[in-house]
């Protein structure tokens, strides 16, 4: 019996380490607050909490969710695209979002063009962009670009 109870307590440690998440801070949704234009002259603050844009990360895969305006519309359905997801690589002080695609009813679509400006309103540049990891913890995040300072808040 008391084999059992160990087998059983085994599997329940083994099950929860399954479940740690892979990019640390990182993982878990990202109310983007606050972004700040570095390049104007003063600096350019734009709060954007109220427009309820989220950034949702989790292994490799990111998610940018708009729960106010669409971030799209398909032009063969006619229908708004409130979704769209990237690959990125983090390091714990770099992230680089590699490929973002845009969420479809029915397909997803690779965004090709590098000077698009779908995603700009999300503080994302063309369809890769690189960021410091400025500040991370639990509770709030700050990304830094070339051109820009991102605030998240954990939601």
């Amino acid at each position: 019996m008391k084999r059992l109870v160990y087998s059983f307590i085994i599997c329940m440690i083994c099950a929860a380490c399954d479940k740690l998440p892979a990019n640390s801070d990182l993982d878990g949704m990202w109310h983007l607050q606050r972004m700040d234009y570095l390049d104007q002259s003063p600096i350019l603050e734009e709060d954007v909490s109220e427009k309820r844009f989220y950034w949702n990360f989790q292994l490799d895969l990111l998610m940018i969710n708009s729960l106010g305006e669409p971030i799209y519309k398909d032009t063969l359905t006619q229908k708004d695209v409130y979704k769209a997801f990237g690959r990125f690589d983090y390091s714990g002080t770099t992230l680089n979002i590699n490929k973002l695609y845009l969420h479809l009813d029915v397909r997803d679509s690779l965004v090709n063009d590098a000077s698009t400006t779908l995603f700009e309103r999300y503080g994302i540049m063309g369809n890769a962009d690189s960021f410091f990891v400025e500040t991370i913890d639990n509770k709030k995040m700050i990304l830094l670009s070339d051109d820009r300072r991102l605030y998240f808040r954990k939601f």
